[in-house]
Order: C-alpha cells, then structure tokens, then sequence
C-alpha cells in the first residue's frame, strides 16, 4: 500500500459512509480502473473553491491556503505554529493524528481554555449546498478528532456556512455523529489491514463513485443481482448471505419466499423476479399489454435547466412516419421567456397529440413558465393536456433487461447511443455556465447535441417497443 493510501480522510471517510467497498478499492485496487472525473464535477470543485475563496476575502487576519505550503507536512507544521500564535483565522490548514489526516476548510480562534492557553479553535467547512448534510457533520466530526491532541480535547462544535449567503450553522459534535465515526473508522481501519471483506453492491453512491464503471465490470461478469433494477444494497447483501447472488438464481426464485426474507410484498418480489427473466433471456417481457396511442401525433420533449432557469427546449416531432426535430436555445438567461413563447407557438399547430417526456420533471417547469412568462394559450393547453410520463409507462408495462429506468440506461439497450461520453444533464449544465463565460461555440453545439439526443432517444424507445410482439 503507497503512503497516500493509508491516510483516513474526511473524503474517504464520507464515500465509506455511502459505500465501504469504494474504500478497499482505494486502497487495493488498479488505479487504472477509475473512471476521470467528469466536467460537472469538475466544474462542481472550481465552483466549491470559488465559494470558498470569496467567503474567506472577508475574514480578518486570515492565514493560510494550500498555496502557503510546499508539503503536506510543511502544512502541518505551520498550522501548528498558527495555532500557537492564536490567529484568529486558519484557512485550509493541515492537520495529521495517527491514522487520520484532513485539511479543514476554517480553523476558527474562539474563546475557551486549551493546550494553546486561554482559546481554543472550532473547525468550519464552507459548502455551496443550502444546509448541512449528514455527510457535513461526519467530515466536522473528524476534524475535531485531529484537532483533540493539539487543544487536549476535542471540540464539541463545528459550523458549516453554507449556501452563497454563507449563512452559518453551528453543529454539536457529540452524540450520535461520535458513534457513527467511531464505527466507521472501525469498519476503515479492519479494511485497510485486509481483515474486513467488502464487497461491490449497487447503492446511491454509485453514480458519484469514480470506481463504479470497475464495480459495473465486476457485475456483469457474475451476473450479479445488483444489476436488477430497484434492488438496494441492503436487499442484495441480504440475498447474496442466503447464496442468492446472480441473476439466473433470482430468475428462478420463489416469491413468496424472497418477499419474507427482505419483508417487503411479493408484488415487489415478483418484478424482481421478471427484471431478472428478463436480463437471462436478453428481451423485455410484458407485465401488462400496453395501449399506445394511435392517430395521434407524437412528441418527444426535455429540457435542461440551470437553478431555476430553463435555456433548452428539445423536441422531436412526430406524425404519420414523419420526424422532425428542433431545439429552442436560450444564447442568454434573458432568452427563457423567448425559447419558451417560440416552444409554444411550434406545439400550437397539432389539434391532437401527445407530449412525451421521460418522468415528470418537465411537469414543473411548464407550470413555472406559463406563471412567469404566459404565452401561446393553445400551445399551453396542449403541452398541459398532452404531457405524459414516458418513463413511467414503460416501467408500468415491461420488465426491462436494464440496470435501471432512467433513459440512459433503458435507450441503449434499444440501440441507441448518445454522441458524447459525457452526455448527462450535471454536464450540459456545466456546458451552459462554460458557454455564458466564453461564447465557445463547441460548447454550445454539445448542448444542443445534448438535448436532442435525449429526445431521440426516448423516440427510439417508443418506437422499439410497438416492434414487441404480444405477449
């Protein structure tokens, strides 16, 4: 094991919170294997030291930055002498205990008795999220346990200051947050020596995890059942205690039985067991005949937003075999209410149709700009009246042989392949901010590539699925 990883970091720990498996492979695994960060957690990073970086501008007597140090021990080193001297402020300083290492985003002086003399520090992390999460007070939690030799004991406060408003919380570091760290660095530590086994199950850390596309590998190689869609870690860890863990098993289970073992209804049990058919025969299977409609014409529809602000209107046209397909782009935030009275202008001219969209996140934003910017009223009655959760109707009538029912996981299956490996909604967002900054007309192209393709793909889905036979 290289040095760097034998550190336990407030990173590390938080991912082994959602998914202790991503830390073995920290520290085992082929670094190889990990995908690249992609642009929107780039982007989320540059975003997150900005926020940090405008917040400390306006703390007085301010000390330090991962720019003030050559080494993470020089860091650590001239902490301690910051903290010696009492400065009132410690930005980005270097702290070490035994097994553990962390660099706080704030060390604040404050009143109160210490090793140091008559102060003592608390630690502050800055987040660009509206509150602070569970995952906030764990990464607190440890920085106050590096800080516990140095002050003779561990604060019992932290505070997060969060949002662009830098609105501060002072979080207790007491309690539950001390058992959960206790057992986590327990759970680390018999990882790290090789004396706990882990193993790769699908949980909601995994589109986060730069190690997923390793553990998707790992998956289809054993057929694991975590490849069955809405199947939680818990459940899986369950089965695969009770020898059940490929699919071809769970094809072949009983439900009643499995709905006991994971108590929850047989119902649920039974669509794991067609999800998983389904994977075993490479073909969806009907859970209900299907009535698309007919007659009617079709339309595909997805937005992209970034905050509160739609700047694309994507739409795929169709109607007796014809296609056509458009994007409404927003050049500028003041461009929403234009793309949105041209998107209603264009859905006016049909008298009956149906407006597909892929879950009902559209739903929202339609009513929000009809409130704000109002428009075409026949365009709006029919995209309110027409707009019909794709996704939703696939799921209701087939089980698919797909890891999920997210259009980018069901569209592939049916052929389909989006023109850029970056293709989801985080990145085109961070497309959208890189274009208002600086008029790359690639970026722009890849946004509108972006939104059509997921309109294509949701088209190719329709499309595909009337080819079934009945069941």
């Amino acid at each position: 094991m290289t040095e760097e990883k034998k550190w336990i970091t407030p990173t590390s720990l938080t991912r082994s919170a959602g998914c202790m498996h991503s830390f073995y492979l920290d520290c085992f695994g082929d670094r190889s294997e990990k995908r690249r960060e992609t642009t929107a957690e780039r982007h989320v990073k540059s975003l997150g030291i900005s926020l940090q970086e405008k917040i400390v501008q306006g703390l007085p007597g301010i000390r330090g930055s991962r720019t003030s140090y050559a080494s993470m021990e020089e860091g650590a080193r001239l902490t301690l002498t910051w903290m010696k001297e009492g400065v009132d402020w410690i930005y980005q300083g270097v702290l070490f205990r035994d097994d553990f290492s962390g660099i706080p985003d704030l060390l604040m002086k404050v009143p109160g008795r210490s090793a140091l003399g008559d102060y003592t520090y608390v630690p502050g992390e800055v987040k660009s999220h509206k509150s602070p999460t569970f995952y906030d007070k764990l990464q607190l939690f440890h920085y106050a346990h590096l800080l516990e030799p140095v002050l003779g004991e561990r604060p019992e406060t932290g505070f997060v200051l969060a949002g662009s408003s830098a609105n501060r919380y002072e979080i207790r570091l007491e309690g539950k947050i001390e058992r959960q760290f206790a057992e986590l660095t327990r759970q680390m530590l018999l990882v790290r020596s090789g004396e706990l086994a882990t193993e790769p199950l699908r949980c909601s850390s995994c589109s986060r995890c730069l190690w997923s596309s390793r553990c998707q590998s790992e998956w289809l190689e054993k057929d694991h059942i975590s490849l069955i869609s809405g199947l939680s870690a818990l459940m899986a860890r369950k089965l695969t205690e009770q020898g059940l863990s490929n699919c071809a098993q769970m094809a072949e289970a009983d439900a009643s039985k499995l709905s006991e073992l994971l108590d929850i209804p047989v119902k649920h049990c039974q669509r794991f067991i067609l999800a998983a058919r389904a994977r075993q025969e490479n073909r969806p299977i009907v859970l209900r005949k299907p009535e698309f409609p007919q007659g009617k014409t079709l339309y595909f529809y997805d937005i992209e937003t970034n905050d509160d602000q739609v700047f694309c209107h994507g739409v795929v046209r169709v109607r007796n075999g014809q296609r056509e397909e458009i994007c409404f782009f927003a050049e500028n935030p003041g461009e929403e209410a234009s793309i949105w009275h041209q998107l209603l202008d264009y859905l006016a001219v049909d008298e009956d149709l149906i407006v597909y969209c892929w879950t009902l996140y559209e739903r929202t934003y339609v009513d929000i700009c009809w409130r704000k910017f109002g428009g075409n009223r026949k365009g709006y009655d029919n995209l309110n009246r027409g707009l019909v959760d794709q996704c939703a109707f696939v799921r209701e009538h087939f089980a698919l042989p797909c890891r999920g029912y997210s259009i980018k996981a069901v569209a592939p299956f049916f052929g389909f392949e989006w023109s850029s490996d970056e293709a989801n909604g985080m990145n085109c967002v961070a497309w959208y901010r890189g274009w208002l900054e600086t008029r790359d007309e690639s970026l722009r192209e890849k946004i509108i590539q972006y939104n059509l393709d997921d309109v294509r793909a949701m088209a190719v889905v329709d499309e595909r699925l009337k080819q079934l036979p009945p069941a």
